[in-house]
């Protein structure tokens, strides 16, 4: 390894792995930051201050329950037209999540309560009237339909104005600075260079940043009130608890120098791969990256070579060791051939640390020294032992480790078979697609199916037929025909159990221990990295009550399994690719571009099922999966496909959301459990009680079904929280999850549709820019 190339190293594997860090904040740049929250600044001034990246690195933003980082934001145009913030939102170096927002969002305020203490401390804007005098407004439920009196009032109540009714947690004994007081603060919080918390961190949780950062924890605070106390309401807007003619300012409004928001809007919303946007973000931010990288490597010196010989003219032990090794040794070495050492180096291959601009090179890890010795053992039988110590040590390794990921390991030593131990050392994995792959065929491959977690039946397997006691001769043996008769009654181990999703995480978890064995950190391969976050995915809280809510699916298991493979199907393209090992050979190594499909396709998979998980009215996954004739069904018995059905798959290989995974007429009744989870979906909300009927009103806006030429109205059971519809792919009326999926025209008519109707509105987090 170079010079440059250790210094380059060290740095990425430092003790520095975010950016924040990486830089000293200035005092100067501090002070200007803060500035912008304060009265006196306009808003051109401020958006210009925090548009420039050499004053703001990053800023605080509440995802969900948590408060995250977005890095190195930009402001863009989309193809709407609408003017948006794309960011990295990670202070990990090397690890870009390309997320966009409104750009009125980013630069916009809320109205919340701050301690007055705090409020004075940095100077904020501090509204004149005092929270504690506004009387609120409460406004009761409204009665059920039926009722005997047959009231229903809407009118509110007035609550008296106090201090305990804004629920503002407060010391035991109430000093001045700790009354609270109506404050501006912006929607997401400028952090200078050098300052940094935890990425992650939950927004009700006890730990307090006050000692370190103060702005930050006043910031955090606030959102936390807005967030649980207030319904995300900004407090001069109105809320649940503020009447908005209280807080009329006569004469001049302190809070009139920024754009207050009327409610905390919705999390940043992810960037889909297929966006035009999203490949332009990412290498910015890679290239952000891997210049950071540099830097750090640049700061450390490495480690001198070793001196040779006395007078400069001595062999080194390597020469020494090259000239006197083929004397003492008659018979012919058998090495490890250059292609396969190459094609492991490229699928392991990590993200560019260099100028990515101009050589936007891999990085190809170096092969651990055990694993070149394994390798290279000319008997096939001696390398299947030593392959199965190598795994025997890691599981040790897995098994103290303090990671899920490597406590989850359930692969046994037994299952590296001679035949399994001469794929790896031919590189024999399945590189094909799974549509066009037989059971026989991956089989006789290295893949997903080898690493599921083992079951008695799977172990003790028969072959039945040649293909499954094939051994692979490698050219560079030195007897081919020992090597036959060594693996001839190997047997290559055919697959465990695949019945829930935890088991297709333990099969991600096997196949990583067995790269663990290969390379010294399999945490930098992106293959890993695009696995890991799918299955984290899978194993998160949604995924569960996926698998809860469809317990009763025989082949739900099957569909990420087989997208998982799909992911690693795609990076082992590149590696088997004939020119980028060749290159590899010849020390040239290799592109980044070349790895953008295998990177797409792995993003792609991972936002479908985000999508899935996080209820976006694709709900679940439907159609039988092309590998499910791989694995028996509940009963343990071999799935049998109709003839018809299977050439229906063959020639349609995209997935069919939607329907039902066997061809049986759909029940409108439905599993109740699904239809309760239907009717928490949904972009509109509708209150019978305000419109005076139960009746959905009839939504104007049209769009055109997937394979129809005809639009058609919107259903609205869809739409509305608290219906479904029980039609499913059969309804007649198209489906939208989001006001993406229509034309400018419908998308106005549906907006100016909710306005005009009585009792229906848009729920919490759905609504569209500039509207409540």
């Amino acid at each position: 390894m170079s010079a440059r190339q250790l210094s380059l190293s060290r740095g990425k594997n430092g003790p520095v792995q975010t950016f924040s860090t990486a830089r000293a904040m200035n005092p100067v740049v501090a002070q200007l930051l803060q500035r912008t929250l304060q009265p006196g600044m306009n808003t051109n001034h401020r958006q210009q201050v925090l548009s420039d990246p050499g004053n703001v690195f990053q800023f605080a933003c509440v995802w969900n329950e948590k408060v995250g980082l977005i890095t190195r934001p930009t402001i863009v145009t989309n193809t709407t037209g609408a003017a948006m913030v794309v960011g990295d939102f990670t202070d990990s170096i090397g690890e870009p999540h390309v997320v966009q927002m409104p750009v009125d969002d980013f630069f916009g305020f809320v109205t919340t309560l701050v301690r007055l203490e705090d409020a004075t401390h940095f100077g904020l804007a501090v509204h004149p009237t005092a929270p504690d005098t506004i009387v609120g407004l409460a406004r009761p439920p409204a009665p059920r339909i039926g009722a005997s009196d047959g009231t229903r009032t809407n009118d509110p109540v007035p609550v008296p104005a106090s201090l305990e009714r804004l629920g503002y947690p407060l010391p035991d004994e109430v000093a001045d600075g700790d009354i609270p007081r109506i404050v501006a603060l912006p929607v997401v919080l400028p952090v200078g260079p050098g300052l940094t918390f935890e990425h992650c961190s939950d927004l009700a949780g006890p730990q307090s940043y006050r000692d370190t950062f103060r702005l930050f924890h006043v910031w955090r605070e606030g959102m936390q009130y807005l967030r649980s106390t207030n319904n995300r309401h900004s407090v001069t807007v109105g809320g649940t608890l503020f009447d908005p003619p209280g807080v009329v300012v006569a004469g001049a409004n302190p809070l009139d120098h920024v754009t207050v928001r009327p409610r905390l809007p919705a999390c940043p919303i992810q960037v889909p791969p297929d966006s035009v946007m999203f490949l332009p973000a990412r290498a910015r931010f890679l290239e952000w990256s891997a210049t950071i990288w540099m830097e750090l490597g640049r700061e450390i010196e490495p480690d001198p070579e070793e001196p040779t010989a006395a007078g400069g003219g001595g062999l080194s032990a390597d020469q020494i060791k090259a000239v006197v090794e083929p004397l003492v040794k008659h018979d012919k070495a058998f090495g490890a051939a250059e292609r396969t050492t190459a094609r492991f180096r490229i699928l392991l291959a990590g993200a560019p640390v260099g100028d990515q601009a101009k050589t936007a090179a891999m990085t190809l890890p170096d092969l651990k020294e055990d694993f070149g010795s394994y390798l290279s053992l000319g008997a096939s039988s001696t390398a299947g032992d030593d392959l199965r110590e190598l795994i025997k040590a890691q599981l040790v390794l897995a098994n103290a480790s303090d990671k899920s990921v490597d406590t989850s390991v359930t692969f046994r030593p037994e299952n590296v078979t001679l035949a399994f131990s001469d794929r790896i050392r031919t590189f024999a994995w399945l590189a094909v697609r799974l549509l066009s792959a037989s059971h026989a065929t991956a089989k006789t491959n290295l893949c997903l199916i080898h690493f599921l977690s083992p079951e008695r039946d799977a172990l003790s397997l028969v072959a039945e037929g040649d293909h499954q006691a094939r051994t692979i001769l490698m050219a560079n043996s030195t007897n081919s025909t020992a090597q036959i008769e060594a693996t001839k009654n190997s047997q290559l181990y055919t697959g465990g159990t695949l019945v829930n999703f935890r088991h297709v995480y333990e099969a991600f978890c096997n196949l990583r221990l067995l790269f663990s064995v290969m390379v010294a950190d399999v945490t930098v391969p992106i293959v890993i990295t695009k696995m890991s976050e799918y299955v984290g995915l899978l194993m998160d809280s949604a995924g569960k009550d996926l698998w809860e809510v469809y317990r009763n699916h025989p082949y739900l298991a099957v569909h990420p399994w087989q997208e998982l493979q799909s992911i690693l199907g795609a990076f082992l393209k590149p590696a088997t690719n004939a020119t980028l090992y060749a290159s590899v050979i010849a020390g040239t190594g290799v592109q980044y571009e070349n790895f953008l499909g295998a990177i797409a396709t792995a993003d792609s998979h991972i936002h479908d099922l985000r999508a899935i998980l996080n209820g976006s009215g694709l709900g679940k996954f439907d159609g039988l999966p092309t590998c499910y004739t791989w694995f028996p069904d509940a009963r343990g018995t071999p799935v049998q496909i109709p003839r018809s059905q299977n050439q229906n798959q063959n020639q349609n290989p995209d997935r069919v959301r939607g329907g039902d995974p066997t061809p049986q007429k759909r029940q409108k009744t439905g599993d109740p459990a699904d239809n309760d989870r239907k009717k928490l979906l949904g972009m509109l909300t509708f209150d019978a009680a305000i419109a005076g009927t139960n009746r959905l009103p009839m939504v104007t806006s049209r769009a055109k079904k997937r394979g129809s030429k005809t639009p058609e109205r919107l259903c609205m059971k869809f739409l509305t929280k608290g219906y479904y519809c029980g039609g499913g792919p059969e309804c007649k009326m198209p489906h939208i999850i989001n006001l993406d999926q229509l034309n400018p025209d419908n998308r106005k008519k549906l907006v100016d549709f909710v306005k005009a109707q009585s009792g229906l509105g848009w729920a919490e987090g759905k609504a569209p820019a500039g509207e409540t």
